[in-house]
């Protein structure tokens, strides 16, 4: 889900991303049914009678695929990042440094006690976070930065001056072609910029 995620967000709804996506989709399919199977067999982990959770050598399996997925992540992300400049209030530590310290903690010193929801869940929190910070200051049709992202930042402080641009006759696109049109009009005016 994060790799999918992560490759929406950056690269939006292409045909690579989802090419990249189906292959992670039928990796966990096999590892949702290992899940079910060790409800059966314990091949990673098992919880005794006592409701104690004790993990297995399986259980590596896992931690490898998660860290894979984490550091290909990582790696996507500054790439994109170096491709495409800034990456706008989308801190990639905010998803990955409560896992990594949650299973971190799990695996070191807390074998017996899984953490892996609990850190899951912050990580989620901090992601929506993120994209809710984003979408204040993000115009949501053009995806360029609007003017509190400029207020906000250091640079208007500093500021002496600016440019304004207009689309000439943009109404008469609106008028005769629709708004759809107008918007499409908009977005790659946007990509231009």
């Amino acid at each position: 889900g994060w790799i999918a995620f992560l490759k929406l967000h950056l690269y939006g709804d292409t045909e690579n991303t989802h090419r990249i996506i189906k292959g992670y989709i039928i990796f966990s399919t096999f590892l949702s049914f290992i899940v079910v199977v060790n409800m059966f067999h314990p091949i990673a982990f098992e919880i005794t009678l006592k409701n104690h959770f004790i993990q297995t050598n399986g259980t590596l399996f896992f931690v490898i695929y998660l860290g894979a997925c984490m550091v290909y992540s990582v790696y996507d992300y500054f790439k994109f990042k170096r491709l495409n400049g800034n990456i706008r209030f989308f801190p990639i530590g905010v998803f990955l440094g409560p896992i990594t310290i949650g299973y971190m903690i799990q695996m070191l010193f807390m074998p017996g006690i899984s953490l892996s929801w609990i850190s899951m869940s912050l990580s989620m929190c901090g992601i929506l976070l993120s994209l809710q910070n984003e979408s204040a200051y993000v115009d949501q049709l053009t995806g360029i930065l609007n003017r509190n992202a400029l207020y906000t930042t250091p640079i208007f402080e500093n500021m002496h001056g600016g440019i304004m641009c207009d689309l000439n006759d943009f109404k008469a696109i609106n008028d005769t072609y629709g708004h759809k049109e107008g918007d499409i009009a908009l977005e790659r005016f946007a990509g231009i910029l």
